[in-house]
């Protein structure tokens, strides 16, 4: 019996385009796994300059407060500082307290006003700063959905390689009695059933795509 050159033509045409397929599935899987890699490594980044940040904010409202500070926080350090000096000194000289003047109310008002809008300022800076843990919040997340691409692309790698164990022992049983076996109707059914196989094993859409994209005929039976 002489083999069929029209049927070894159209298997070796479909082995070709199914490997070409699996190809593609790989090619998809590395690139979510590099997407992720990425995303994780943005995502430290992210961190480390948000945490870097916040620091330095931290630092320049210290400076901003005692070692550096504006006019007003200035003014209202020295104007303390003042009221603990004149405690000290009638503590020192054990003298009785004079009677609180109008001018001396006036001016303890004043000074406790100023020490409310100092606080009040000071307490801005700290809140700023007190979101770091929101924004990086934030930033985790994206981490994990980053990780959690893993699953999708082992998912993906897994179907590849049943894909190629199922072509395997579809061409050794055809590869035993080839002259016999290797005809229109055998090779149709060996595609047929390999790619029966995959569409199955397939759970996520993109790989459907890359799998129409090769087999464009099986996009058009699904759809009819």
């Amino acid at each position: 019996m002489s083999i069929d050159k029209a049927a070894t033509r159209d298997l070796i045409l479909f082995v070709r385009n199914y490997t070409d397929m699996l190809e593609k599935q790989l090619l998809e899987s590395r690139s979510l796994m590099q997407e992720a890699v990425d995303g994780v490594m943005q995502s430290i980044q992210a961190i480390s300059d948000k945490t870097a940040t916040k620091k330095k904010q931290a630092n320049q409202v210290i400076v901003n407060t005692y070692t550096n500070p504006d006019a007003e926080t200035r003014a209202t350090m020295d104007s303390v500082q003042d009221e603990v000096n004149k405690v000290l000194e009638e503590a020192m000289s054990g003298g009785a307290p004079a009677a609180v003047s109008s001018t001396a109310k006036r001016d303890s008002d004043d000074l406790r006003n100023k020490l409310r809008r100092s606080a009040g300022i000071f307490s801005k800076h700290m809140e700023a700063l007190e979101t770091l843990d929101t924004e990086l919040q934030d930033v985790l997340l994206h981490m994990m959905g980053m990780l959690s691409r893993d699953d999708v692309i082992a998912q993906r790698i897994e179907h590849v390689t049943g894909a190629m164990q199922a072509m395997q022992m579809s061409l050794s049983y055809m590869l035993v009695d080839f002259e016999t076996r290797c005809s229109k109707d055998g090779v149709e059914r060996f595609a047929k059933d390999l790619k029966q196989f995959v569409l199955r094993s397939y759970t996520m859409e993109e790989e459907r795509r890359v799998h129409w994209a090769v087999f464009p005929e099986d996009k058009a039976k699904k759809a009819s």
